[in-house]
């Protein structure tokens, strides 16, 4: 067994989850693995209020010459008061939504997303793909849209897209991914 790395104080424990992926070949790549290599990103819509009854929107488009695959494996999106979310896969074309926000790379210095993210606080469609998964919720209390374990994956090309029905109040939403 090896000494641990200088980089993992002796008894930390870290709470990550772990998905191993064959990329091809590629040897197997875990989540802690992405975050060393500035690999796992995240995106932090800011806390906006929307101005009626609406379904708002944010969205993460991988371009079809990014030559990377995008796995997603948190969505979490939050509204002040009751509210029903969606996921959107299969999303064919970049829906470029009002605003346009800038993923964090989740290590420090390391180099930019790949993927196209837009978000909007107003009335938000996308033109294609279908409703993956939809959660109601009785509280504000945010959750993670993803069973424990679960990935989404865009290839190039492909997007995802996630739908917030306000009541004219506060929402947020938060993705996280890894690209490889």
């Amino acid at each position: 067994m090896t000494a641990p790395s200088a980089n993992f104080p002796t008894g930390t424990l870290l709470a990550l989850p772990v998905y191993l992926i064959d990329v091809g070949g590629n040897p197997l790549l875990s989540l802690l693995a992405a975050c060393i290599n500035a690999q796992a990103f995240s995106l932090a819509v800011p806390r906006l209020t929307s101005g009626g009854a609406i379904v708002t929107g944010v969205s993460l488009f991988n371009p079809a010459a990014s030559g990377k695959t995008c796995y997603i494996f948190a969505v979490k999106p939050w509204c002040a008061t009751s509210n029903s979310q969606s996921i959107q896969t299969g999303i064919t074309a970049d829906p470029a939504l009002t605003t346009v926000a800038t993923p964090v790379n989740n290590k420090g210095g390391g180099a930019a997303s790949v993927m196209s993210a837009t978000y909007q606080n107003t009335a938000a469609t996308f033109s294609t793909g279908a409703i993956k998964e939809t959660y109601t919720s009785s509280t504000a209390n945010p959750s993670n849209m993803l069973d424990a374990g679960e990935l989404l994956v865009l290839p190039p090309g492909q997007g995802a897209g996630v739908l917030v029905t306000t009541q004219t109040n506060a929402w947020n939403c938060t993705i996280k991914w890894f690209e490889v």
